[in-house]
């Protein structure tokens, strides 16, 4: 079989690292798609629903997740391009662009974008639990503590991109994005863990007052938010493994985590709109 006369000729680390950071792009473009067809219907619910309270409030915040999430997969592309076409004569080529030119402007914009984005929806999922424990600022302080501290590792993960040279593999870029992600991570599931154990007891007792029929609404509540958090916890933990070993294939998880972590609270707002879940009526 005659040889290809075009085919790329490097050390196959390198093609396989362009790869993935060429896919990355194209995975994240195709989970903004997602997000933005929920986003939409999240909307068309709220719009539609009989609760017409906070109706603008919950449309304003859901503008909110997708501008930051257009922003995000904008300078994901633009970046990419520049790369690939732009600058493609930059020494070392197209990857080594990559992965020397993390501190350009529009990686900043983007990385920013992505951190605004995590804050926010987790600032959601903490308002759901808020909601979920009759308004008790004391329940939610240690969760609170937990995505203040996201936030500030947030801040140190973009200062720390923006160095000249600086790179997302880097091992002083390691030692704080890890912890970032490990946080995020473990807030959700301790969100997710307060809501359903609320969600579970307020079933128990109005199973104990009326009867074991009238306990199917909490039963598929507690599941819907098992639903909402499962991926985001998946992709995340892989992601945080294969990022600790230094693997290549972490790539093409961060933009899925970024669209997934928005997902999450709008899937929940669509529920809500339809009667699905608990609001502050409810409970």
């Amino acid at each position: 079989m005659t040889e290809d006369p075009f085919k790329t000729v490097e050390p196959a680390p390198f093609l396989w690292l362009e790869q993935v950071l060429h896919a990355t792009v194209h995975i994240g473009a195709m989970a903004y798609g997602v997000q933005l067809a929920i986003a939409f219907l999240a909307v068309y619910n709220v719009l539609h629903s009989s609760k017409k309270r906070y109706v603008w409030q919950t449309i304003t915040f859901v503008s909110f997740i997708v501008i930051l999430s257009t922003i995000y997969t904008a300078c994901n592309i633009h970046f990419n391009e520049m790369a690939w076409i732009d600058e493609r004569n930059y020494p070392g080529g197209p990857l080594a662009y990559q992965l020397e030119q993390q501190n350009q402007k529009v990686q900043i914009v983007g990385n920013v974008a992505s951190v605004l984005l995590t804050i926010f929806a987790d600032l959601c999922m903490l308002w759901r639990c808020y909601v979920i424990y009759h308004n008790k600022w004391t329940v939610i302080a240690i969760p609170g503590l937990v995505l203040l501290t996201i936030a500030i590792l947030g801040v140190v993960v973009i200062i720390r991109l923006a160095d000249p040279g600086a790179s997302l593999w880097a091992s002083e870029v390691v030692d704080i994005t890890v912890p970032y992600w490990s946080l995020s991570i473990s807030f959700n599931l301790l969100i997710t863990l307060m809501i359903i154990s609320r969600i579970l007891l307020m079933r128990k007792k109005i199973q104990t007052s009326l009867g074991r029929q009238y306990g199917s609404t909490y039963t598929g509540v507690a599941a819907m938010m098992i639903e909402c958090a499962i991926p985001y916890a998946l992709v995340s933990f892989i992601f945080i493994i294969l990022y600790g070993l230094k693997n290549t294939a972490s790539s093409l998880f961060v933009p899925l985590m970024v669209m997934i972590e928005g997902i999450t609270p709008l899937l929940i707002i669509s529920r809500v709109a339809r009667g699905q879940a608990l609001s502050k009526e409810t409970v």
